[in-house]
């Protein structure tokens, strides 16, 4: 059963080239740790503002998911960019869509 996680982050003014920037960094960091590929959203008009970046990973499976999770979470240079990354966003939240069927 695949899944897919949404994260959607509010952007602090201003901070677009660095949160790209960062996000280049977090795409070499999770290819190495074996996450999907994702894609990138930006508001353009809407319920949320310009200043909404939206992400989202497909993984085969919940395990798979929390398999790259706990992966991820003991990665010393992954855990690294969160501290770059929390400077950048003024909030997150983290959605998981499973199938209907």
């Amino acid at each position: 059963m695949n899944i897919i996680i949404r994260e959607t982050q509010k952007i602090h003014p201003g901070k677009w080239a660095d949160i790209m920037k960062l996000d280049k960094k977090y795409n070499a960091v999770e290819k190495r740790l074996g996450f999907p590929s994702k894609k990138s959203f930006r508001s353009y008009f809407g319920s949320h503002d310009i200043n909404t970046l939206v992400i989202e990973h497909e993984w085969v499976s919940m395990a798979a998911f929390e398999a790259d999770v706990e992966k991820a979470n003991n990665d010393a240079e992954y855990r690294a960019l969160e501290k770059d990354f929390d400077a950048l966003i003024e909030s997150c939240q983290v959605d998981v869509y499973v199938p209907l069927s």
